[in-house]
């Protein structure tokens, strides 16, 4: 995590190659990529390599350049050439590492993390690298150690602090995730979306009797679905709540319970007291495993809309699956987490109609729908999601934010998680203690779909039919 933008802190410039030209270039490279001009940048140092190819720094920068522009083979090949050319260069095999691992080479990450480690054992990135590779692997224990090395040697390394946080999450160490999350706001990678009001941040501790709090999202979608759940517990505390969420999501919890008043982001706020983000509200009522508030549904169907749906699905003849199959490709691992439709619609039975609860489909998926009329695609909003999830028997989703209304619904939710699953859906199990009605299948290996479907196939052949 935050691994690409850590590359800009480390470009240097290394002792003077035998050719001029190669100097110039190698020191313009360098500057275009601190102005943030990447592809140029990456132009400049191909022509340093090819003006002096035994220039290790050229290599070194190339490979920086082709890392952020995500062409990483050929950053990989740069990196090869640099160690070869200066085998104790930690940084290059450092970042040899996070190329390998952005091919999903996680064992030779992991390996080329340990040579710059062992090369410069106080090297406090080269930790977090390996405790993501680590993670990768789904060895946690170990990940959580080279986390907290990291963190001991850079004490305000906010990307160590948020990765510790993460895989403690996972591990179920959840007071102390928590409370290393509030790191986030340091990470560059979240530091944008930090509030930054006059009035204080609620942690548990203030009386809120006759107070008005605000709660505001984060992140994404299932974020504020997940999160939103602890209005409630606010609202007992005496406070009227004010909860802020994106405006797309907006009329699915406008009824939210707890909730007094329910805004799209960028209305004006009324006035308020208090100020809490929906991810620190865990860390306030101080959660642990045994106590995840779990009142489940707190998020419902219209039903207006569920009315006005089930007229226009007809009557239900057989098994009813809503499908979701990919994840928003900009969020984290969002390719990882999605699967081909033509794939996933494999698992149907026979006679089962599957409703499609995607909101767009790409031109392939559209293709595809075409010659199934048993999937049906209606490209709904939050709100028809909800009714559709209704009607139908049981929602098989991967990781993305429909599966979040679901289980916010308690109906019966398959989530279909990548090898090294997010840190919500903690590390081995097969239930959720945020979704008592979800069942998790997890990737026996990285990119591993076929053997993960094939058991969901079979089991939704069990699957009981509700009315």
């Amino acid at each position: 995590m935050g691994m690409l933008q850590r590359l800009f802190g480390s470009l240097r410039s290394g002792p003077l190659p035998q050719r001029a030209e190669a100097v110039g270039l190698n020191l313009r490279g360098v500057a275009a990529m601190r102005e943030g001009r990447t592809a140029e940048a990456a132009a400049l140092l191909s022509q340093a390599v090819a003006a002096d190819p035994e220039h290790p720094d050229a290599h070194y920068h190339h490979g920086n350049s082709l890392l952020a522009l995500e062409r990483f083979e050929e950053a990989l090949h740069s990196y090869e050439r640099a160690v070869a050319l200066r085998p104790d260069d930690a940084q290059a095999w450092s970042n040899r590492g996070i190329s390998l691992a952005s091919l999903a080479n996680h064992a030779a990450a992991l390996e080329s993390h340990t040579r710059a480690i062992t090369l410069k054992p106080d090297f406090a990135e080269a930790y977090i690298n390996r405790g993501v590779a680590l993670q990768a692997l789904n060895r946690h224990d170990a990940a959580l150690s080279d986390f907290e090395r990291a963190v001991a040697l850079s004490p305000e390394d906010a990307t160590a602090r948020n990765n510790f946080a993460l895989c403690c999450l996972k591990l179920g160490h959840l007071a102390r995730g928590w409370e290393a999350l509030e790191w986030r706001w340091k990470d560059a990678a979240f530091a944008g979306d930090k509030r930054n009001f006059p009035q204080p941040l609620w942690l548990g501790e203030q009386s809120l009797q006759g107070k008005t709090i605000l709660l505001h999202d984060e992140q994404g979608y299932g974020d504020t679905l997940q999160f939103c759940r602890y209005a409630p517990l606010v609202a007992r505390r005496g406070a009227r709540v004010v909860l802020e969420v994106k405006k797309a999501i907006l009329p699915l919890l406008a009824g939210l319970a707890g909730a007094d008043r329910v805004i799209a982001k960028g209305e004006p706020l009324p006035e308020f007291d208090y100020h809490c983000p929906l991810l620190t509200l865990p860390l306030a009522f101080r959660t642990t495993v045994e106590t995840i508030p779990a009142d489940i549904p707190y998020v419902r169907a219209d039903a207006d809309l569920v009315r006005v749906w089930r007229e226009r699905l007809g009557p239900k003849r057989g098994l009813r699956v809503g499908l979701a199959w990919s994840a928003n490709r900009f969020a984290a691992y969002g390719r990882a987490r999605s699967i081909r439709l033509a794939e996933l619609a494999e698992i149907l039975p026979a006679g089962a109609q599957c409703i499609s609860l995607q909101h767009e489909l790409g031109e392939e998926e559209r293709a595809y729908i075409a010659g199934r009329p048993d999937i049906l695609h209606f490209g709904p909003e939050f709100p028809d999601i909800a009714a559709l999830i209704a009607l139908v028997d049981i929602v098989v989703s991967v990781d993305t934010s429909i599966l979040h209304v679901a289980g916010a619904m308690g109906r019966p939710v398959w989530i279909l998680l990548r090898f090294n699953g997010d840190w919500r859906w903690m590390a081995d199990r097969e239930d959720s203690p945020w979704y008592p009605t979800a069942r998790l299948f997890r990737q026996p290996a990285h990119g591993d779909w076929s053997n993960l479907l094939g058991r969901v196939r079979d089991e939704l052949s069990r699957v009981e039919l509700s009315a």
